[in-house]
């Protein structure tokens, strides 16, 4: 396994933005920790790569997303996020005046329950 720089493992992804898959010409992607980690040629992506790698991507105008969730990351074109709606300070100054929810989970509007 050959350790991959920054640089080289950002350069390859902005080849897969800019490749024809899923039925789109070019555009954003999901991709797996493991195929990134293999990409990378690396045992580990430890977080300061990742840093070095979104930064590398940033100066192509790519965002890097974690997705804890589903163990992948999103790459998309940052000027796409540029148009998400902005929160209006009047209602950012009306949440922080809210108090946080802080009731026991028995507490919660509606039950829970998980069933076979």
């Amino acid at each position: 396994m050959q350790n991959k720089t920054p640089s080289e493992i950002a350069f390859h992804l902005n080849n897969l933005y800019r490749s024809e898959f899923g039925e789109k010409v070019k555009g954003r992607f999901l991709i797996s920790h493991a195929d990134l980690r293999a990409l990378a040629g690396r045992a580990r992506l430890e977080g300061g790569l990742i840093k070095q790698i979104a930064e590398a991507l940033a100066d192509e105008g790519l965002l890097l997303i974690h997705l804890e969730s589903i163990a992948s990351y999103g790459i998309g074109k940052e000027s796409s996020f540029q148009k998400w709606r902005k929160v209006p300070k009047g209602v950012l100054a009306r949440e922080k005046k809210r108090k946080s929810f802080s009731a026991p989970a028995a507490a919660w509007p509606f039950p829970v329950s998980i069933r076979p």
